[in-house]
């Protein structure tokens, strides 16, 4: 009974916390780490003048967006993130969070966090 009371308690705490949780669109808040805004989608990091002069692995290397970095202030306690895969792929040499995952970093007192 006390396990049931307790788990019971959780999600009666995850459910409050999650209902607080505000998401807004990262296409509000300014990017960094692009050569040009003259690309296809927001996310690509090379412009789409290139598509049929360099390769196509070339290409697809642009597709990704590592290195990209959106800037917002909050005051916030808690950060919460969602997002979407353009490829869901699974490589041998990497974790499953250096393919699919971000980066969280804070500034703070002129010295950043992760």
């Amino acid at each position: 009974m006390k396990t049931l009371a307790l788990i019971a308690a959780f999600w009666i705490f995850a459910l409050s916390t999650s209902a607080q949780i505000v998401y807004y669109d990262a296409s509000e808040f300014p990017i960094y780490g692009k050569a040009t805004d003259a690309t296809a989608t927001r996310y690509e990091r090379l412009p789409d003048s290139l598509r049929n002069i360099c390769s196509q692995s070339l290409w697809e290397l642009g597709q990704n967006s590592a290195g990209l970095a959106i800037r917002f202030r909050s005051n916030s306690t808690t950060i919460a993130a969602k997002w979407e895969l353009l490829l869901d792929r699974q490589l041998n040499n990497m974790t499953p969070t250096g393919i699919k995952g971000l980066d969280l970093y804070c500034l703070q007192d002129d010295k950043w966090i992760s």
